[in-house]
């Protein structure tokens, strides 16, 4: 696992706009898994400024989500879909069938699993999947404990996610008990794993992961694993990692 360190949120914001438009210009018709939250949106903004000035041509880019809140419509505020369709399925006009996303609200969560993963079946898999770290370590909604090799599952959500989590919704507080997300199993398959944390407040969690033991208590760690992931962090992320190490 490469790891590399920029000196602050903008410059990893371009650094990682950067990754996923050089994977689009290697194969412009690229399945991508890209992550919600607040780490991602500037990277996101970039990318749609690099559409708009014809730096790279997202056209015919494939999206998959990640993960959601289970019982959230698509477009409840603060909701995973909601997030992305305000910060690149809109911005980049994405006409729906070059989406797919998991329906949190379906009444089989189970066969929406097996949606997606069917569709990743027959196109993907992934060529590129940008994943945000939780202050538990997860991955998407791969809490601590999560299961090694699993395609999409339905998951039980970590206390921590759920505190958390509930920044996205201001006055919204909804009940989160479950999400659906990609399993590790899905994350390992991809092309290219890029890792994206962005400040302090995660920099133990960040040395824990690179650093510490590899498991599934701390999801993260996993990535380690991969054949091709890369750890993109910004100083204060990075704060903790003892660089007398080689980094992984």
């Amino acid at each position: 696992m490469q790891t590399h360190v920029l000196p602050n949120p903008n410059a990893l914001a371009d650094a990682v706009a950067g990754l996923i438009a050089d994977c689009v210009r290697d194969k412009p018709a690229s399945v991508l898994c890209l992550a919600g939250g607040d780490t991602p949106r500037a990277a996101y903004a970039r990318l749609v400024e690099m559409q708009r000035a014809g730096e790279v041509d997202l056209s015919q880019v494939i999206y998959v989500g990640l993960d959601e809140w289970v019982g959230l419509p698509a477009d409840y505020p603060g909701s995973c879909r909601a997030f992305m369709q305000e910060t690149v399925f809109g911005p980049l006009a994405v006409p729906p069938e070059r989406i797919v996303f998991y329906d949190a609200m379906a009444d089989d969560l189970q066969a929406e699993c097996r949606r997606v993963d069917a569709f990743l079946s027959a196109r993907g898999p992934l060529d590129l999947v940008l994943l945000g770290m939780g202050m538990n370590g997860h991955l998407g909604m791969n809490e601590p404990g999560c299961t090694l090799d699993s395609g999409s599952i339905v998951t039980e959500l970590d206390p921590v996610t759920v505190s958390v989590g509930q920044k996205y919704f201001g006055t919204q507080q909804p009940v989160l008990k479950q999400g659906i997300t990609l399993g590790i199993g899905s994350i390992m398959q991809a092309h290219l794993a890029v890792l994206m944390v962005s400040g302090g407040k995660k920099a133990a969690t960040v040395a824990g992961a690179l650093q510490g033991d590899i498991g599934n208590r701390l999801p993260a760690s996993l990535l380690r694993t991969h054949g091709n992931a890369i750890a993109m962090l910004d100083a204060d992320a990075a704060q903790q990692l003892d660089l007398t190490r080689p980094l992984p």
